[in-house]
């Protein structure tokens, strides 16, 4: 998917409800919106009927904010359309839930997303990426044209008709019943509430925290330096910014979480990562198996 940057930077004009709320915050065209709306925190709304409410409140799941800049494309003129999709939630696809799927021995759920579409291009400003195709991307099974007033039951119940199939097809329904499985999704969806990714400091990062010094397929785990408290991509991105050497973690230490995937943003303990047989026990990433050649840069611990 792509993010708010390529919509229109189309100059919002006087017209309605939804266009002069932005206006009235300072936001001088359509892009620019999208943008303001992509750094909000992600959070269920009080009032999610209220057409003002992501505004109001400061905070926006995927319906409210996709369907609160639809509204203001309509009222604007603009081809910018809202869509209902069902994919495969896992841990890698949207971070957080990794964690809870796991605890239920599920390595997927069927998840409903709303995002909007421009030009052909799925858009989605739930997302950080800027400038290039979100990865890994969300494949959907089902994709829909929808009005702004369906995010609320006819979304839902769509969502369920397609978690009943799926129960049906994968034999899951002597495990769990519909009413469990929501309730699982519905654990999911509260750990995307909680604090985001973490930050990553590197040398031409990609999205899972490759770096330019170590680039390879499976290179996606960062280290929080003891001495600074910073994940870090690389050792060698250490010095490049942060000016002082690299203090190591002794073994009494290894309990602490500063290892972090970077396929599916989960934070594992050093103790964790150094018995993980070079896999996320979250999302099951591979890591490079080479990395332990380079332990000793960051843990107390002997060179084979």
């Amino acid at each position: 998917m792509y993010s708010w940057d390529i919509l229109p930077a189309v100059v919002l004009k006087e017209s309605a409800q939804i266009s002069e709320a932005f206006i009235d915050l300072g936001i001088k065209d359509f892009r620019s919106a999208a943008e303001w709306v992509n750094r909000l925190p992600y959070g269920r709304n009080v009032a999610p009927a209220d057409a003002l409410a992501v505004i109001r409140e400061r905070r926006g799941t995927c319906s409210t904010k996709h369907t609160l800049l639809r509204r203001l494309a309509l009222e604007q003129d603009l081809s910018v359309g809202l869509r209902l999709g069902i994919y495969a939630m896992t841990g890698r696809n949207t971070p957080g839930a990794g964690g809870v799927l796991a605890k239920y021995g599920l390595r997927s759920i069927p998840e409903a997303h709303c995002f909007l579409s421009y030009d052909g291009r799925r858009v989605d400003v739930t997302r950080a990426t800027e400038g290039k195709p979100q990865r890994p991307s969300i494949r959907f099974v089902y994709e829909e044209d929808i009005s702004p007033d369906q995010i609320g039951s006819y979304k839902n119940e769509l969502h369920r008709r397609f978690l009943r199939r799926w129960l049906v097809r994968h034999r899951r329904s002597a495990a769990y019943a519909l009413e469990e499985i929501w309730a699982i999704r519905e654990e999911c969806i509260a750990a995307l509430a909680q604090p985001g990714p973490k930050v990553v400091r590197g040398v031409g990062l990609d999205f899972q925290t490759r770096c330019a010094h170590y680039h390879g397929p499976t290179d996606i785990i960062a280290i929080k330096m003891k001495c600074c408290g910073e994940y870090y991509a690389c050792k060698d991105c250490h010095d490049a910014f942060a000016g002082h050497p690299i203090d190591v973690w002794r073994e009494a230490e290894w309990d602490e979480k500063a290892v972090l995937c970077g396929a599916c943003q989960s934070e594992m303990t050093i103790r964790e990562y150094l018995e993980s047989d070079h896999r996320c026990g979250v999302c099951q990433a591979q890591f490079n198996p080479k990395c332990k050649n380079h332990y000793h840069y960051y843990f107390a611990i002997e060179r084979d």
